[in-house]
């Protein structure tokens, strides 16, 4: 769980510094998507569900992964022509 939310915030970084080159707004609505997920399933899994550290690494694998799905949606155009590999 800990190995799949790091992954998630590695993912969550690429796709960041590929939509500021060309998208600088998409950054902040990932930041924003996250934040407004993270607090409620916080709360959900601290205080309602009781799991404690695991549903605070369950909610922001879940924030990860809301701010992943809207900066991939907007990154699609770059990330689908195939990348320059020649030096």
């Amino acid at each position: 769980l800990f190995l799949s939310s790091g992954l998630s915030a590695y993912v969550n970084s690429i796709l960041s510094a590929i939509n500021l080159g060309s998208k600088p707004h998409v950054v902040v609505y990932g930041t924003v998507a996250y934040g407004l997920t993270s607090i409620p399933f916080a709360f959900l899994f601290v205080n309602v569900l009781e799991i404690g550290i695991i549903g605070l690494l369950f909610s922001l694998l879940i924030s990860y992964c809301v701010s992943i799905v809207i900066q991939f949606y907007y990154s699609y155009d770059k990330l689908k022509n195939n990348f320059n590999s020649k030096t």
